[in-house]
């Protein structure tokens, strides 16, 4: 299969946290809101990022909406994933395994993390960051067991914490087709990287992504760093996305059938935009990525 038909496999999703339903809803309601409307817009993937369902009925209600759609879930995965070696392993593995037996009720195959929560203390600029990637890394290689053995794939986005080239060592040493990359193709910028280089560097590992685009605009002039990313739709920033798509197309472990997620990142609004109005503008945006992956991909 040449890499033109590779890209017309691929499926496109959203990240369910950045659409904005119309009215207030309970978590289940909205997860079902959102697997509804991702098929409304012809997704084929969600990134579930609502609470989980906590009964067989909630679980059984989303199940029969997800055959009855298509549309295909990745779920979050507990923060015990990097707790794997250390003291509270025996706990983390069990939290695991309980969120994995819910990935297979719901017919996921993937779960997904970040490790940075956007904050030094856990980025490649806190002063134990070598440490923190020794950890990972020992935790990740006990992670890639569990995968291997339910037979479900863990992946790990590039979350605004340490640089593309310390990630592809991680996966490199974990060295499981189980463990790679949700490759997030903006997020270089968070840690003064070149997106491009983030792509290249990851697309190996790729297991998923978030398709992000980030635009660079004049900050100020002055004392401080001139530029800023700000987040836009897809093919409105400076980010080369025909180039991270053709890389993954070329270099992802599993190409065919790539989850194309859509994340919108650090939209800058008015100072006076009513939520009403910053919902309108992010769904918008949303709306004109999955065009931009549409035609991309589709008439490559």
């Amino acid at each position: 299969m040449n890499y033109r038909d590779i890209q017309k496999t691929m499926k496109i999703g959203i990240m369910g946290a950045n659409y904005v339903p119309p009215v207030e809803m309970s978590q289940p309601d909205k997860g079902r809101w959102l697997i509804a409307r991702s098929a409304e817009l012809g997704c084929d993937c969600l990134h579930y990022s609502v609470d989980f369902p906590e009964t067989d009925e909630e679980i059984g209600a989303i199940r029969d909406l997800l055959d009855k759609t298509g549309v295909e879930l990745e779920l979050r995965a507990v923060r015990g994933i990097y707790e794997l070696a250390g003291p509270g392993a025996a706990q983390a593995r069990q939290s695991i395994l309980d969120r994995i037996v819910t990935m297979k009720r719901l017919g996921s195959r993937i779960m997904r993390s970040g490790y940075g929560s956007l904050r030094i203390e856990m980025s490649r600029f806190a002063p134990d960051g070598r440490e923190q990637l020794r950890k990972i890394e020992a935790s990740l290689k006990e992670a890639a067991r569990i995968m291997e053995d339910q037979d479900v794939y863990l992946a790990i986005e590039n979350h605004c914490d340490f640089k593309a080239s310390d990630l592809a060592n991680v996966f490199e040493a974990v060295d499981s087709p189980h463990v790679g990359c949700a490759l997030d193709t903006a997020n270089g910028y968070t840690v003064f990287n070149d997106p491009d280089l983030e792509v290249a560097q990851l697309a190996p590992y790729a297991l998923t992504t978030h398709m992000k685009d980030m635009l660079m605009v004049q900050e100020t002039v002055g004392p401080r760093i001139p530029f800023r990313p700000i987040g836009t739709a897809l093919g409105e920033g400076s980010v080369n996305l025909p180039l991270a798509i053709e890389t993954l197309t070329r270099k992802a472990r599993s190409p065919i059938g790539l989850h194309m997620i859509v994340e919108l990142g650090w939209i800058r609004y008015e100072a006076d935009a009513t939520p009403a109005q910053k919902a309108e503008i992010a769904n918008g945006m949303l709306h004109r990525s999955i065009d931009y992956l549409r035609n991309y991909l589709r008439n490559a």
